[in-house]
């Protein structure tokens, strides 16, 4: 592939693994960890102590759908070459390894051509009101 110059990607996102948070805390505060509880039905919620935090239309409503973050930035060669979106429920574990891994967003990055990425929290973001 010809290079044209330095190709910045100036949004990208970065998913948290689940263990982030509570990992670092001393064992007295991880309760209040920011986390991703499993509902009994299999769908995950991002939750901060006892408190719901993912956004959602239907209010404290919980979402199977935290694995889709980062596949409408061409994380998934299917979707990325495809006329359509592919929007399936997906678990957080199940999204691309480049969204939380470091050395596989690398060879994600050399393998696009993408000199420097901006990178911005993703869980973190349900935090920020409005």
């Amino acid at each position: 592939m010809a290079r044209l110059g330095m190709i910045v990607d100036a949004d990208g996102h970065y998913a948290e693994v689940p263990s982030a948070w509570a990992s670092k805390l001393p064992l007295k505060r991880r309760k209040a960890a920011p986390r991703i509880a499993v509902e009994r039905d299999g769908r995950e919620r991002f939750t901060v102590g006892d408190l719901w935090v993912m956004p959602s239309s239907g209010g404290k409503k919980s979402t199977n759908q935290m694995g889709n973050m980062g596949i409408g930035d061409g994380l998934n060669p299917r979707i990325r070459n495809s006329r359509k979106p592919i929007i399936q429920g997906r678990r957080l574990a199940q999204a691309h390894p480049g969204a939380s891994d470091g050395r596989a967003r690398l060879k994600f990055m050399d393998d696009e051509g993408i000199s420097v990425s901006v990178l911005y929290p993703t869980l973190g973001l349900a935090c920020i009101p409005g």
